[in-house]
């Protein structure tokens, strides 16, 4: 394939996956955000990296506090310290 067409694919994948997340957030509040900075050059938006984690929490079960921006965790430790992050903010 040539990278075109690999590109286009991927393309696809992030906006499948971002109407994904759209549906997940009906049920779901969204309670972690840590983008792999190791793929920082790869993200498309809404997403800032190649390599995502996300932790969703059901909605019959927790309740937002505040404005539900999703806060940054201690836990969110660089993926590669030689590299700048790429850590999104999400409301």
């Amino acid at each position: 394939m040539t990278k075109n067409i690999l590109l286009a694919i991927a393309a696809a994948a992030v906006v499948a996956l971002a109407r994904l997340m759209e549906e997940l957030k009906r049920t779901f509040h969204v309670a972690y955000v840590h983008a792999n900075n190791y793929a920082c050059r790869w993200g498309e938006p809404p997403f800032t990296s190649g390599a995502n984690e996300i932790l969703f929490v059901n909605k019959r079960i927790a309740v937002l506090q505040g404005d539900g921006a999703v806060p940054a965790s201690p836990l969110a430790l660089s993926n590669y310290p030689d590299l700048p992050e790429c850590q999104p903010r999400w409301p």
